[in-house]
């Protein structure tokens, strides 16, 4: 009887530190799961980053044959983002050559280096994030980078034209290029992505941001 006893009492101990065990890599494996895709990665390994996979998907869609389109539809802005994979290269930009300029959130005013190109006026992902008190992330070896401000985020590579926009892979009016340690991108694209609307005050030669 207490041998009986004995081995039930072991084997009670056992199911249950199996049972913990079980339970706690299961639990490992969910939470894993879920930091999957945000959690950061080593610079060493930062080349496997899978926007590597799908570089140039939305490359030649504007020379593709399409249904007609009513003009008033068909029309890309320098400071509208259609999230339409064309670009007018003949658009009416307010700087016609790189310079610095003056941009306003209402809240602050912020300098950035802008550069026309090809009808787009490309900024630093890096800067715009200072502007907007948003958080970049760079990383230098495989030119991405990351923004976030609140529930919106934006990952971006140099010489892709296309962003994943909260995961969903969207396309650029034109390629985000790499110069000074920086990933430059449409000011459309990074203001309409983090949730503003971007236009030019002519009166005090100044972009300004509002919310959307």
């Amino acid at each position: 009887m207490m041998k009986q006893k004995k081995l039930f009492t072991i084997l009670a101990s056992l199911f249950v530190i199996f049972s913990i065990g079980t339970t706690a890599v299961i639990a490992d494996d969910d939470d894993h799961e879920k930091r999957e895709y945000f959690q950061s990665y080593d610079e060493d390994d930062d080349e496997d980053y899978e926007m590597e996979d799908h570089d140039d998907d939305f490359e030649g869609w504007e020379n593709q044959v399409q249904s007609p389109i009513p003009q008033a539809q068909s029309q890309e802005f320098w400071n509208i983002w259609t999230r339409e994979p064309r670009t007018n290269a003949n658009n009416d930009l307010p700087v016609d050559t790189p310079s610095e300029m003056a941009v306003n959130n209402g809240n602050q005013e912020s300098r950035l280096y802008v550069i026309p190109q090809n009808g787009q006026l490309l900024i630093s992902a890096k800067a715009f994030a200072d502007a907007v008190g948003a958080e970049a992330v760079f990383y230098p070896k495989s030119r991405i980078c990351i923004l976030t401000k609140g529930n919106k985020e934006l990952i971006v590579r140099a010489g892709s034209n296309a962003i994943y926009e909260n995961q969903l892979k969207t396309p650029m009016p034109t390629k985000a290029v790499y110069m000074e340690n920086s990933v430059f991108l449409p000011i459309s694209v990074a203001a309409n992505g983090l949730g503003f609307r971007v236009s030019w005050d002519e009166t005090n030669s100044a972009f300004t941001l509002k919310p959307l």
